[in-house]
């Protein structure tokens, strides 16, 4: 529809959904353990993909706002994962490693709960600007018959 065209053709929403989310994630979880979340999603979705699970729910990781983290091949991603977890070995050393593990879950499913909540919105929007575009094409229509 047009709505779901304009609100797809807005260059900014991109950028501020991965704000919003990843601003989120960092926030509440720290940066550690929301790399090694959005790492963690990355790497699941390309597991998935040759998988028996053929379609991911388009809000795991919300492509279309994923800016520059989806150019990331997945090699990249598990080199930066493997680095991020070493470091953590290292510091589970002196911290507990139950803790760590708590932190790092507990990222990911902070993301998994911004990714759904910025989908539902994404689908309110998109249901209010259809309703928008429905009643000014109907205002339209009304004000070319009382001119005609």
């Amino acid at each position: 529809s047009n709505a779901t065209g304009l609100l797809a053709s807005a260059r900014a929403w991109p950028v501020v959904v991965f704000g919003l989310r990843y601003g989120l994630l960092s926030w509440c979880c720290g940066l550690g353990p929301s790399i090694v979340a959005i790492i963690a999603c990355r790497l699941g979705k390309a597991a998935s993909v040759g998988s028996f699970v053929r379609d991911v729910p388009s809000w795991v990781t919300l492509e279309e706002s994923e800016c520059f983290i989806r150019q990331f091949s997945v090699g990249t991603l598990t080199f930066g994962l493997v680095a991020i977890v070493s470091v953590y070995t290292s510091v589970a050393i002196n911290d507990s490693a139950l803790g760590i593990l708590g932190n790092l879950l507990i990222a990911v499913l902070v993301l998994g709960y911004a990714n759904l909540f910025i989908h539902g919105l994404q689908l309110i929007g998109k249901k209010l600007a259809e309703m928008s575009f429905a009643r000014r094409a109907v205002q339209q229509s009304t004000n070319r018959i009382d001119s005609g």
